[in-house]
């Protein structure tokens, strides 16, 4: 339980961080989402609090299953693990420059996206970025903060369960505790 939740309160933390810093922004004051209407899903996620979500809590993912996966007593650590370290690396590549970069990969997301680079639905229509400035570009030093913010968080996650979950004090603790039990 220490574990999850440990990881839970802290991708939370982080997550609330990330909002935080949003609404910390000068350019970001006169682009909040103010719509009380949520019946159409394209309106409602062309908005910076959309994206900000999107990008901290999907990188969430895999700095969680790094964490995750350390090993301990009865299986490998994830270093061992080549197909997860190339999956884990890919997947930080494309979500860190679909972070930074405004392009036609980051448009898959409507993410860092104008109406020029949208691309094409499902349905083979491009529906255009729906809010008032027809974008949703961060300024490149917010989008910096925000990568900055997701290798903060897995090196949080990671620690957690490495130096606390699975460290010296804890594996101590309970070598104590199952010695004393035995003897008792």
């Amino acid at each position: 339980m220490t574990s999850v939740l440990g990881v839970l309160l802290l991708n939370f933390i982080f997550t609330c961080i990330s909002l935080g810093l949003l609404t910390s922004q000068d350019w970001y004051q006169c682009r909040k989402w103010g719509s009380t209407d949520i019946s159409n899903i394209t309106l409602i996620g062309d908005n910076y609090e959309a994206s900000v979500l999107f990008i901290v809590t999907g990188y969430q993912y895999i700095s969680s299953a790094i964490a995750f996966n350390f090993g301990y007593t009865f299986r490998s650590s994830w270093w061992k693990n080549y197909a997860f370290v190339v999956l884990s690396l890919c997947f930080t590549i494309v979500h860190f420059i679909a972070t930074l970069e405004p392009s036609k990969l980051s448009c898959v997301w409507r993410l860092n996206c104008t109406n020029d680079n949208v691309v094409r639905a499902v349905t083979d229509v491009a529906i255009p970025i729906n809010n008032a400035f027809n974008t949703t570009i961060m300024p490149l030093s917010f989008r910096v903060k925000l990568v900055v913010l997701m290798i903060f968080n897995t090196i949080a996650t990671s620690s957690w369960e490495f130096f606390i979950v699975n460290g010296t004090f804890v594996k101590k603790y309970l070598w104590d505790r199952r010695n004393g039990e035995a003897s008792a």
